[in-house]
C-alpha cells in the first residue's frame, strides 16, 4: 500500500550578507571557572553533564545561572539557563553588526520542573531587538515559552515599526522567576536551549522569477516517487530533512539538480532545509 509525504513548500532564501549569531550552537564554553550549582543540577535535577563557566561570545548579566549541559538536540552541548536565589533570573545575550532585517529569531528549546525531572514547567523568556545606526528600536520581538519536555521548535517573529535601515540586532533569553524552585537550594525554572538562528526575507534586488527557478516535486510525494531538485546553481548544497518535531531524519549532499529516493521516510510533514557553507540558502516545508 502506498502512502503519502507531504512536503508543503514555501521558501526563505538568505543573503550572504546577513549578520550570523555566533556560538549560536552553544558548542564553545571557558569552563575554567566552575560554580558551586554543577552537583545540585547533576545529582538532585538529574542534568546531563552540567558544567558552568563562561558561554563565549555571549553576555552572562549576573555570572551565574547559566551552565553548558550534553543534553542537547544537537551537537555536544546544550544552554541551560535557571534562576538561583530563588529569585534572580539567569540571563545570556549575543549583540552583533546586521545589515538586513531578519524575519524571525528560530531555535529549538525544552523546559523541566525542579520538583520532578519527568515533568515539564513554563522555563524563559526570549527577546530580539533590532536597532538603526542612531540605536533607535525598529523592530522587536518577544516570547514566553510554553512547557515542553522534549525538545521543540520556537520562532519568535520581529515586528518592525520603522523604515530606517538595520545596523544591530541584540538577543536576550533569560529564565522565568515565577516558577518552582528546589526548597533549600534556591535552584528552578530549568530552561534548556539549542540551535539558535536568525532568518530572512527575500534579499533586496531577488525577484519572483528568480525564486521560481528553485523547485522541489513532486509535492506531495507518494512512496516509491523520487524527490526531484532543480534550479541549483552550485554545487556543495547540503539538505537535511526534518520531521515535524524537529528532529533530523535525512541528510544528503547535492551537486545541482539530481533526484533521491527517500524511501526511509514515512508518512507525514517534513522540513527541508538547504544549506551551502553554513549559508542557509532554502527552508521549505
Amino acid at each position: 500500500m502506498k502512502y503519502t509525504l507531504l512536503l508543503s513548500i514555501f521558501v526563505i532564501f538568505l543573503n550572504s550578507s546577513f549578520a550570523q549569531l555566533i556560538n549560536n550552537e552553544f558548542e564553545n564554553w571557558d569552563t575554567q571557572t566552575g560554580c558551586s550549582y554543577e552537583h545540585i543540577l547533576r545529582d538532585s535535577l538529574k542534568v546531563d553533564n552540567p558544567v558552568c563557566g563562561k558561554l563565549n561570545l555571549w553576555n552572562d548579566e549576573f555570572g551565574f545561572g547559566v551552565s553548558r549541559t550534553d543534553d542537547a538536540y544537537s551537537g555536544n552541548h546544550a544552554l541551560l539557563i535557571y534562576t538561583w536565589y530563588y529569585y534572580v533570573s539567569g540571563k545570556v545575550s549575543f549583540s552583533n553588526a546586521i545589515s538586513n532585517k531578519p524575519k524571525s529569531l528560530i531555535g529549538y528549546y525544552k523546559t523541566q520542573d525542579v520538583l520532578d525531572p519527568n515533568t515539564p514547567s513554563a522555563g524563559g523568556i526570549g527577546r530580539i531587538t533590532i536597532l538603526n545606526s542612531q540605536k533607535d528600536t525598529i523592530g522587536k520581538g518577544y516570547k514566553v515559552f510554553d512547557a515542553s519536555l522534549d525538545y521543540a521548535p520556537f520562532e519568535i517573529d520581529i515586528n518592525y515599526t520603522g523604515l530606517s535601515d538595520p545596523d544591530t540586532v541584540i538577543v536576550s533569553f533569560e529564565s522565568k522567576q515565577n516558577g518552582n524552585t528546589l526548597q533549600g537550594i534556591g535552584v528552578g525554572n530549568l530552561f534548556f536551549l539549542d540551535q539558535i538562528e536568525l532568518t530572512d526575507p527575500l534579499p533586496t534586488g531577488m525577484n519572483e522569477e528568480q525564486t521560481n527557478q528553485f523547485k522541489i516535486f513532486p509535492n506531495p510525494l507518494n512512496q516509491g516517487q523520487a524527490l526531484t531538485i532543480s534550479g541549483i546553481n552550485r554545487g556543495g548544497v547540503k539538505l537535511k530533512i526534518y520531521d515535524s518535531i524537529g528532529k533530523l531524519t535525512t541528510e544528503l549532499n547535492l551537486d545541482k539538480s539530481e533526484k533521491h529516493f527517500l524511501n526511509d521516510l514515512k508518512k507525514g510533514i517534513y522540513f527541508l532545509n538547504f544549506q551551502a557553507e553554513n549559508e542557509i540558502i532554502q527552508r521549505s516545508k
